[in-house]
């Protein structure tokens, strides 16, 4: 990392609407005063005492957006820091925004990021969506250091991590709502660090799920090589937990000592799929990916029970870089093919047993997951395959008899995310994904 320094930088870790109101945020923020942080980053629909004044803006609109910039400028001053905040406007519009009241010459005062997914309203429904996005993805200027900021499920889709990651960003933090599996976040932050070769941090706030019950909320911090960071709380006595309401956790960027750690689920267990409409000799996938029609290279489509089976071909460590297999999803040359379901293979002669359990394991797994399909590897050593479950979980799926066998309902990729669906949390706004926004994600993915 070029960076003239080392980052201490402070994840707020909001506490319930009623902790705040009775003093949690307003101790925290003391805290922060008192503290030597260089960054403080609140979750998604942060609470700040002027978060009013959000929900009544027009985020669009150059003069309301001004005068948000200048309340968080006001804020950062008040702190003696550097923020990033994040919450919705009247549309439903979910922003990001940067401000640092002592910015010096060179570095950025203010900028905005605009929720890609499961949102109210999209940055995709932007008509100059390409200019605002070679905007959006400059990373953040910061003594020395290069960062990005992403809100919510958007760090579950790699394109918008590695457009930041291509544009030399080391640091990336994600503002995140709550009321998410943490396993899935884990593994999906984890992994954003690990393939832009980066820091990744995220917070979050407090929510409540659908049945009543209080929802889960914690932080993560991973260096550049995917291990987990152990922070250091700077108010309260959180006992290892990781989640005390209205706790500041304070990640020091100079404690990373480089070292990769195993994946907690290297060796999970394997469990064979209900369905079975496909099924893959263990000992013949290539043979298998050459049944199909090429389409361009690596990207094969073979025609089974009554679908078009996408294969994309992907060598060795190219599966390291997201838009090895993103350009392939969604390479142009398939939009007219109907009924498709997706198939990655990754094909090396051998595979380090050491590097599996550290790296490759949980690349493959979010991969299968974030993509919504079947990742094979398939080495002289080793043949691994896996399977999205539905609430798009990675399964290991065992070879039976040597045959490998996929449900294809589980295998939808690009159409399954990229669809028109409605979500309600209660005491939030509803979210929502649609269909239209993917024009615009393709144009990203070109231009990774």
């Amino acid at each position: 990392m070029n960076a003239e320094s080392s980052l201490k930088i402070g994840l707020y870790l909001q506490g319930s609407p009623s902790e705040c109101l009775c003093g949690g945020f307003d101790r925290a923020m003391g805290a922060v005063r008192d503290s030597d942080i260089d960054l403080l980053v609140l979750p998604e629909f942060s609470h700040v005492p002027f978060e009013d004044d959000f929900h009544k803006a027009d985020l669009l609109e150059k003069q309301d957006m001004d005068a948000i910039y200048e309340k968080t400028l006001e804020f950062s001053r008040n702190l003696g820091r550097a923020v990033i905040i994040c919450n919705n406007d009247r549309k439903g519009m979910i922003v990001c925004i940067w401000a640092n009241a002592f910015a010096r010459e060179g570095e950025t005062r203010c900028k905005r990021y605009i929720k890609h997914t499961m949102t109210g309203w999209s940055a995709c429904q932007l008509d100059d969506y390409p200019a605002y996005a070679e905007e959006a993805f400059a990373p953040i200027l910061f003594k020395g250091h290069k960062i990005g900021m992403t809100a919510c499920f958007d760090c579950n889709h790699a394109v918008f991590s590695r457009k930041y990651g291509l544009n030399g960003a080391d640091i990336l933090i994600n503002c995140t709502g709550g009321d998410v599996e943490k396993d899935k976040w884990y593994k999906y932050n984890k992994i954003r660090a690990m393939e832009n070769s980066c820091f990744s941090f995220v917070t979050m706030g407090h929510l409540w799920q659908k049945n009543g019950s209080k929802s889960g909320n914690y932080v993560f911090g991973f260096t550049p090589t995917g291990k987990e960071m152990v922070p250091v709380l700077l108010n309260g006595n959180d006992r290892g937990r990781r989640n005390f309401p209205d706790g500041v956790y304070v990640y020091d960027t100079a404690l990373d000592d480089g070292d990769f750690e195993v994946d907690p689920s290297a060796r999970q267990q394997e469990k064979t799929s209900k369905n079975k409409d496909v099924s893959i000799s263990a000992d013949g996938i290539m043979d298998f990916y050459m049944k199909g029609q090429e389409v361009k290279a690596g990207l094969r489509v073979f025609q089974v029970n009554g679908v078009d089976l996408v294969m994309c071909l992907i060598e060795g460590d190219a599966i390291l870089k997201p838009e090895s297999v993103l350009k392939l999803l969604y390479a142009r040359e398939l939009a007219d093919i109907p009924n498709k379901k997706y198939l990655i293979i990754n094909r090396w002669n051998t595979v380090d047993r050491d590097f599996y359990e550290k790296q490759l394991s949980l690349i493959l797994k979010v991969h299968t997951m974030q993509n919504f399909c079947a990742v094979i590897l398939t080495s002289d050593n080793m043949v691994k395959c896996f399977q999205a479950t539905d609430c798009k979980n990675a399964q290991v799926i065992p070879a039976v008899a040597g045959e490998l066998g996929l449900d294809l309902n589980r295998m939808g990729g690009p159409e399954t995310i990229w669809k028109n669906r409605t979500y309600g949390v209660k005491g939030t706004l509803e979210t929502y994904m649609k269909k239209a926004w993917r024009k615009n994600v393709e144009w990203l993915v070109e231009s990774l």
